[in-house]
């Protein structure tokens, strides 16, 4: 009789070593990622191809002042709007003798005008209202757009640029 850890998956008879079931729990991970990052759409029996505007996303040309956006699909609206919750790392002079400013952004939107997630603060005090866009193009960048945010995602750091996505 085989013990438990000589029985195999059918494809692979042996002792299952660390290392083996690290690779197995990192492709599950990573297929289970996969999956569940696809569009949710209610009512629909089928998922739908990868979603285009999900994933990770890095700002290009800026070694000074790197950033990524992270965008999540979560169901859509009652309206049947897709909708995002965005979050976002960025720094602001990496070279400084102190070291960077780092900034961070979250929000929830929705997809307007077929390409675009739009978020808008409201004012605080002193400052007006703060507005944050992010459009999709053609080419499959996405270009990030901010008006008036004053030090809203930290001190100086700004997450507008073009994005090309990694994941």
């Amino acid at each position: 009789m085989e013990s438990r850890s000589q029985i195999g998956d059918g494809k692979q008879r042996g002792t299952r070593t660390p290392v083996t079931v690290k690779e197995y729990k990192k492709e599950l991970l990573d297929w289970l990622g996969s999956a569940l990052s696809q569009k949710v759409h209610f009512g629909v029996l089928s998922l739908p191809d990868a979603d285009p505007y999900a994933g990770q996303w890095v700002r290009l040309g800026s070694n000074e002042s790197p950033a990524e956006l992270r965008i999540i699909p979560l169901p859509d609206t009652v309206d049947g709007q897709p909708r995002y919750f965005v979050t976002g790392m960025a720094y602001q002079g990496m070279s400084r003798e102190y070291g960077p400013n780092m900034g961070t952004l979250d929000f929830f939107a929705e997809i307007i005008d077929g390409a675009s997630l739009f978020y808008s603060r409201p004012s605080l005090g002193i400052q007006g209202p703060a507005t944050t866009e992010l459009t999709f193009t053609d080419d499959g960048h996405l270009k990030v757009w901010e008006e008036d945010t004053g030090g809203q995602y930290g001190m100086g750091v700004t997450f507008d640029g073009l994005y090309q996505r990694v994941t």
